[in-house]
Formats: C-alpha cells, structure tokens, sequence
C-alpha cells in the first residue's frame, strides 16, 4: 500500500519525484544522465506500459515503450499521477492521449504567428521549466518539454532521452503550453 506523504500529496512516485516545475527538471536531467533507453512504439497499449505497470524512476527506470505524448504523460504522471490527468482529460485518468489532447489543455503561453504571411514560431521568452512545447500544425507532429535557457527534453525514438535546442525539430514550435500553476486546467 502507498503511503503518502502528507494529505492531498498526488505524486505518483512519492520518493523520487518532487512536484513541480524543479522536481520534473531534476528528473529529466537525471533520465537523461542515466542513458537509459525507451523503445519507441505507437501501439496504444504498450505506449502507456510506463503507468500502466506503475514504473517510477528509481534508480533511473524508465518505461520500456514509449513515444513523444506517452513519454511526455509518464513524466507528469510521476509527480502528479495521483489526480486528475490534467494533461490528456482521460476518463480514467491516466490512461491515454496525444498532442492533440494536450494541445487544448492547460494554459497557452505562446503559438505560432504569422507576419507579413510567414510563420514565425512560437516565442519561448515567457516559457518556463516543465511548459510543452508542441511541434507542427493541429493536432501537432511532436511534443517535448521545455526545461530552460532555450532547451528541451526529448524522446520521439528509440534511445535515451535528450537535451537539444528548443528549435531542434524540422517542423516549427507551434505552441508552448504550462500545465503547473494555479489555474483550474493545470497541477
């Protein structure tokens, strides 16, 4: 039996992750650190096998299958997994999503414009450490999480987990959403 640490605690994975935007960037630089490697896979069982089978990162652990949405879910499921998914909206929680659920959650920092009829990608000046970063036109080709000074962590296929540039990605940033504060659609 779980036990937790105080009432109202909703992490997933009470002893190795600390909520909020310092706790899940401790932890992808520790994943990130290991070198663990994620398999990648878009079936929609075994890309939730992270939660599903309640993997924590103790020592590192990571889900054995993943993709850029469920690798994306399984981090903010570690530190808020207890709740409600405010990230995808599953019914029941935790049990599913995309880009696309994720794109309409949370609160917009920043998206894509048009000037002049060119697409300037979105602005991460106002982004902050555990914000996503969606990649690409609706309902969004990639998702990473923005971990500061102009990087992301990201999984999108097989390997370890890795810091790059926020504007790594071949298609542009369309959007930067924050899931951590205190408004109702976020932890």
């Amino acid at each position: 039996v779980r036990e937790l640490a105080t009432v109202g605690d909703k992490r997933a994975c009470l002893y190795e992750v600390t909520a909020g935007r310092t706790g899940l960037v401790t932890l992808l630089n520790n994943l990130v650190a290991s070198g663990k490697t994620i398999t990648f896979t878009n079936s929609t069982v075994l890309r939730w096998s992270g939660i599903k089978n309640w993997v924590c990162p103790v020592d590192n652990r990571v889900p054995t299958y993943a993709d850029c949405s469920s690798f994306v879910s399984w981090v903010f499921w570690t530190a808020y997994g207890l709740g409600e998914d405010k990230l995808n909206g599953q019914t029941p929680p935790w049990s599913g999503g995309y880009t696309g659920t994720m794109a309409t959650r949370g609160v917009q920092v920043s998206k894509a414009t048009i000037v002049n009829g060119v697409k300037k990608p979105a602005s991460y000046a106002n982004a902050q450490p555990g914000d996503i970063v969606l990649y690409g036109p609706s309902p969004h080709v990639h998702v990473a999480i923005y971990i500061g000074n102009g990087k992301v962590a990201n999984y999108g296929s097989t390997g370890p987990v890795k810091i790059l540039p926020i504007n790594y990605h071949s298609s542009i940033v369309e959007q930067i959403r924050s899931f951590i504060g205190s408004a109702a659609t976020q932890f």
